[in-house]
């Protein structure tokens, strides 16, 4: 099955990370940056067919999300972290605080399992395999996911 992400993730998180650290992040980024993080929005969770496997990515991120998926569907996947969608706001801000964007809240964004000739709408970043392993890759790193 395909792995689908309906929406940028981590958005909730970096709001949160932009309240928390304001000053911080105004001393470190211009104003247009800052007002284009500021502007970030979260979307409404987006009409998802029910008879596929999802679910909203919440407090716990894309990372908690993964696994608890795919514990769910007793499965292994393999994803491919240079097409998750994410704003190039939140790389800069997380890189800033050395914070790991793919733990940070997601409200509004939803992770789908879809099967082949099956549809839904968002954006391909991986998928389902038959062992247990959950591998992330980045580039030419590969490393296991964590929760």
């Amino acid at each position: 099955m395909r792995v689908v992400i309906t929406g940028d993730i981590a958005v909730r998180g970096t709001l949160r990370l932009i309240e928390q650290n304001g000053e911080e992040l105004e001393k470190a980024f211009s104003n247009s940056f800052m007002r284009r993080a500021r502007a970030i929005s979260e979307e409404t969770l987006p009409q998802i067919d029910k008879r596929l496997s999802y679910m909203e990515i919440g407090e716990g991120g894309l990372s908690e999300a993964l696994w608890e998926l795919a514990e769910r569907e007793k499965t292994g996947l393999r994803i491919e972290l240079d097409d998750v969608p994410i704003r190039q706001e939140t790389i800069e801000i997380c890189n800033l605080l050395d914070v790991d964007p793919y733990t940070l809240a997601s409200y509004g964004t939803a992770l789908c399992f879809v099967p082949e000739g099956k549809q839904a709408e968002g954006v391909c970043v991986g998928y389902t395999v038959n062992d247990r392993k959950r591998l992330l890759k980045y580039g030419d790193i590969e490393r296991y996911l964590r929760v």
